[in-house]
Formats: structure tokens, sequence, C-alpha cells
């Protein structure tokens, strides 16, 4: 656990608490708000297993999260359940619609399915922590998720299971809008996350060369 200097002693108290009582529990609070991307890699150094997935505190899981996602990894890269999302202020939970993307299907055929069906909190599935290992090397930009997954989908494989275990925690129902890095008289940067998909593309040893631009069209449209 990572206290990104959150505001009270609360977080601090329940961490504190479960890190007593159970070894495998480790604390850590920032002297001062490193960010998100400073968080996330702060995790992911001081993780040593095989998997790994990064818990935002706002969303939600099954008791039974690590164990579908890990009977189902196989040799991908990646795997996430299928999702709902929890309105907590309301107490509402809302579909998304199911995401056909598996590790047998062909890389093509689920990069236009994560491409048509948007989903980036694919993200916060379960990943091969040595995929990881170039995240610690780069920096983040706005939808850095979702090059991450296509990279994943077009090399190492993603699976979804159909199978609902993750909540993705908001809010509201309005748009939310958390650019990387804000500044004046724009939102999102979508320049950094157009090469980044296009060069994976480019570079997949799994697509055909009219897979590649028919993909490459595909991706400028959506940006």
């Amino acid at each position: 656990v990572s206290d990104n200097a959150s505001a009270g002693p609360e977080t601090e108290t329940v961490a504190r608490e479960f890190e007593s009582s159970d070894p495998r529990v480790r604390y850590y609070r920032q002297s001062r708000n490193i960010g998100l991307e400073g968080n996330f890699k702060f995790l992911l150094r001081q993780a040593g297993g095989e998997f790994f997935f990064w818990a935002a505190d706002d969303d939600e899981w099954s008791p039974e999260f690590v164990e579908i996602c890990l009977a189902h990894i196989g040799d991908a890269g990646s795997v996430m359940t299928a999702m709902r999302t929890a309105v907590r202020t309301r107490g509402l939970l809302r579909p998304k619609p199911p995401l056909d993307i598996s590790a047998r299907r062909a890389p093509y055929d689920c990069a236009v399915a994560f491409l048509t069906n948007f989903q980036p909190s694919l993200f916060y599935g379960i990943h091969r922590r040595e995929a990881l290992e170039a995240f610690l090397r780069e920096r983040m930009f706005d939808y850095y998720d979702c090059s991450f997954i296509l990279h994943q989908i077009l090399t190492r494989g993603f699976e979804v299971v159909q199978r609902v275990a993750f909540h993705v925690g908001v809010d509201t129902e309005e748009p939310q809008f958390k650019p990387m890095r804000p500044r004046a008289g724009a939102v999102y940067e979508y320049r950094p996350f157009l090469a980044r998909a296009l060069a994976s593309t480019a570079r997949s040893s799994q697509l055909s060369l009219w897979e590649k631009a028919r993909l490459a069209l595909l991706l400028c449209y959506f940006t």
C-alpha cells in the first residue's frame, strides 16, 4: 500500500492495522504527493512476484478476482474480468458491454474489439510483472493505459474473462476529465497516444501488412 500523502490519519490507521495482522501487507506513506505516475512506479518497484496489478482506492473487487484471473491467464501477458461501473454516490451498478478479447483470438480482431468497445480500465487487470518493466523507463501520457492495452494485445496477448468480478468506482455519471498534465486552453493531448499506438501496430509481428494498414486507419479515426 502506497499512501500518496493522503489527508488525515484514517488511511494510515487502517493500513497499519492490516500490516500488523498480516505479514504479506506492506505499508508506505509518501511524505508528499508524488502524483499518479510517481505512485504507480513506486508500487511497481516494490513488487517481486510474477504477477502484478494496480488497485486504486475507488474500485471494488470480488473476493475471487485474483483466483479467477490467474485461472484464465494461460500464456497471455495480461488478464481482466468483465466489469461494471459502480456509481457509489447513488448505489448503482451500470453494466459495461462485453469485450470479446482473448489470447486465443487473432490479435487484429482483439485490437478492433478494443478500439470499438473502449474500456481503459482493462489496465487495472493482472499483468505479468516483467511485461511492465518498460513502464518504469517511460513517462505516462493521456491514454497511456490504452496504448499499453493495445501493445499487450499485439504482443503478449490479453485475456478477458466473461465473469464480472471488478467494479470501476465513480462518484458521478457525468464525464470526468483527468488529463495527465493539465494546462490552460486544453484538456487532453492525443499525439503521444497515437504515435505509441501506431508504433506498436507497425512493429507487430502478428499482423499482416493489410491488417496493419487497416488498424492504423482505425487508430487515426478513433483518435
